[in-house]
């Protein structure tokens, strides 16, 4: 099993100590607001940097890294992004996040949608239109009960 060091918000400083858990981990994530680039050799020296910048990130941060950073785990899909919003207000690109894009398969518009953990449904239409339509439906529709499941954990 990977070990890994998931960091943000360093704000152009790194600590020592901070430093001495890189070694020991196989790789590091930084989930934005690294803050210079001094901070990611840093890290880079001593193990691989996954990363995505934050709203602080100056451009060559921002050449770097990703606003998200979608990859697989040791079978896990993991998604890093700095601020994908706050409960009840999830930003629109997280809830758009869990839909595939729409592509042609055949005579049929495809696309898939993510509900919740391993719960994919797959969408299919003759009509491009009705594809692109009934995506933002849903979407806006995902996004609206992952604010109902938010506030009802919060209760």
């Amino acid at each position: 099993m990977k070990k890994i060091l998931l960091i943000s918000d360093t704000h152009g400083y790194i600590d020592d100590k901070i430093l001495s858990y890189c070694k020991s981990v196989d790789e590091v994530w930084h989930a934005g607001d690294i803050g210079s680039i001094e901070v990611v050799d840093k890290i880079k020296r001593l193990k691989p940097l996954k990363g995505v910048y934050g709203n602080i990130d100056n451009h060559l941060i921002r050449s770097e890294f990703p606003l998200d950073y979608k990859f697989s785990c040791e079978n896990i899909r993991v998604w890093i992004t700095h601020i994908g919003g706050y409960p009840n207000r999830y930003s629109k690109r997280i809830s758009e996040g869990s839909a595939s894009p729409i592509t042609k398969a055949g005579a049929f518009y495809v696309f898939s949608l993510r509900v919740a953990g391993d719960d994919v449904r797959e969408y299919s239409f003759t009509n491009r239109d009705r594809a692109v339509s009934m995506r933002s439906v849903l979407v806006s529709h995902l996004a609206q009960k992952m604010q109902l499941d938010t506030k009802k954990k919060v209760i």
